[in-house]
This record gives structure tokens, C-alpha cells and sequence, in this order.
């Protein structure tokens, strides 16, 4: 076991979740074990990969955007004008 693993039950995972998940994102590896504390699972923290920094580098620039939130709580993307839409292009591509 890791320096910063913890060993604990379900029941207290349960009634204290959201304390567990702010702990393990500050780097703390939880071992979730059964009455008898036999290890289950493990909540470890996420690691970046290299496309979210890609991701992250695109949303900057504008490119893309993130999503967050509900899906259509942002407004709708508007085409640019005098381009073509997808969907027409599909349509043609179909015939």
C-alpha cells in the first residue's frame, strides 16, 4: 500500500463521496475494501492525456469548444455565410 492510499468501506465511501472524490483529486489514491477490508476497487486520480492538451490548446485558440454544463444551455453555432452546409454536402454525396 501507497503512503497516500486509504483503505475504506463502502458504507463510509457512500456517506462521504464527495469528501473521497476532492481527496483523490488532490492526489490520493482510496482502496474501497468490503466488511473485512479486502480490497474491491481502487479511486485513483485521472492522468492527462495528450489529447486533452490538445484539446485544451484548440479551445484556446477558439477551434473548439469544451463541453460543460447541460447540452443545449449554449446557444446554437450559426454556419458562416456563403458556405456550404454538411448536411447538403452529405445529400449530394448520397446521390
Amino acid at each position: 500500500m501507497r503512503k497516500s492510499e486509504t483503505v475504506i468501506g463502502v458504507r463510509a465511501l457512500r456517506a462521504k463521496l464527495s469528501a473521497h472524490l476532492r481527496a483523490v483529486a488532490h492526489g490520493h489514491i482510496i482502496t474501497i475494501g468490503d466488511r473485512r477490508r479486502q480490497p474491491l476497487a481502487r479511486l485513483v486520480p485521472v492522468e492527462r492525456s495528450p489529447e486533452d492538451e490538445v484539446l485544451d490548446r484548440l479551445a484556446a485558440r477558439g477551434t473548439v469548444q469544451r463541453g460543460a454544463g447541460k447540452p443545449g444551455a449554449n446557444p446554437p453555432v450559426r454556419p458562416k455565410r456563403g458556405g456550404r452546409l454538411v448536411s447538403d454536402i452529405v445529400i449530394e454525396d448520397r446521390r
